[in-house]
């Protein structure tokens, strides 16, 4: 009967492990794959070389913002004003000129 107990208190922590262990973030999302700052289908219109460490000119930047559809221009702005990582600066004080 102990074995029994022991083998269910055992079973219930590697199952609560195994979620806690999916996750990815402390809020319980998916933050970097939701990410379109990361997303570099959409973040390539913005930079002129395939390594994206060279942005194009103020115009076209603009262009390719305002080419955006409005729901991902929104997040795009969103999530500028929230980025930390240094490499999203420049990038972001673009954006948030627009």
């Amino acid at each position: 009967m102990k074995l029994m107990i022991i083998s269910a208190g055992v079973l219930a922590l590697g199952l609560s492990a195994g979620v806690a262990m999916a996750q990815t973030s402390s809020s319980g999302g998916t933050d970097a794959a939701a990410s379109i700052l990361t997303d570099a289908a959409t973040m390539k219109p913005f930079f002129s070389d395939e390594a994206m460490a060279t942005m194009k000119s103020d115009e076209e930047v603009k262009a390719a913002f305002n080419a955006l559809p409005a729901e991902q221009q929104k997040q795009m702005k969103s999530e500028c004003q929230n980025a930390t990582d240094p490499k999203y600066k420049d990038f972001c004080t673009k954006i948030g000129t627009m």
